[in-house]
């Protein structure tokens, strides 16, 4: 499987240095950037497995541009620099770099620091579909709440009858004409749009809408 690799240093000797220390056996796609605004925007084009990110460069910085990338969840990335500054690492750190590899380096430094921040983006995108989905899921529960209340308020039900009308009513009360299979007939204690109607026996009702 062909890994893309993005390569963003201003020095093209770097980049050549950086491409030598691919292994031979990964069947890799190299692309360039010679500065960090070059680098999201092929980030946002190739979608890389990891980006090799230098520090200091013109237009925009590497941490900068790292920032950027993670928070789009554009790639992974690692930073490759002479710079091993703690200011600097930290910043590294906190725009979301995944790695911290100090020139020069030599092959057993880089490889492992890409693995490593090749999986951890992998489990972190991972990680961030499931608080999407979860936050989806409580949302939806909210809005099944607000209908409860809405139909044990309005029209004197119980939670569980509140509950079985909830099954062929939409979120916002809709009638939908759908019933999950095994609930009970939900009753409907007023006919019409008149709140003050007659109510209807409730054991022998069922959902008009």
């Amino acid at each position: 499987m062909t890994i893309p690799v993005l390569i963003c240093d201003d020095s093209s000797m770097a980049q050549k240095m950086l491409l030598r220390a691919m292994p031979k056996d990964w069947d890799v796609d190299i692309r360039f950037a010679s500065n960090g605004q070059e680098a999201v925007e092929v980030a946002q084009q190739v979608h890389p497995d990891v980006v090799l990110m230098d520090v200091r460069m013109p237009v925009m910085d590497g941490i900068t541009a790292a920032e950027q990338i993670v928070s789009q969840r554009l790639a992974a990335v690692v930073m490759v620099t002479a710079y091993s500054q703690r200011e600097q690492v930290e910043r590294a750190r906190d725009a979301g770099a995944m790695a911290y590899v100090v020139k020069p380096f030599t092959i057993a430094d880089l490889l492992p620091a890409i693995e490593i921040a090749r999986s951890r983006f992998v489990e972190m995108a991972a990680l961030a579909d499931d608080v999407a989905d979860l936050t989806e899921r409580l949302e939806n529960r909210k809005v099944v709440d607000r209908a409860k209340a809405r139909l044990t308020q309005r029209f004197g039900l119980s939670e569980p009858e509140a509950f079985g009308c909830e099954a062929c009513h939409g979120p916002g009360g809709e009638h939908t004409g759908r019933m999950r299979r095994g609930d009970p007939r939900p009753p409907v204690v007023y006919f019409g749009s008149d709140e003050k109607a007659a109510p209807v026996e409730k054991q022998n009702a069922m959902c008009l809408g």
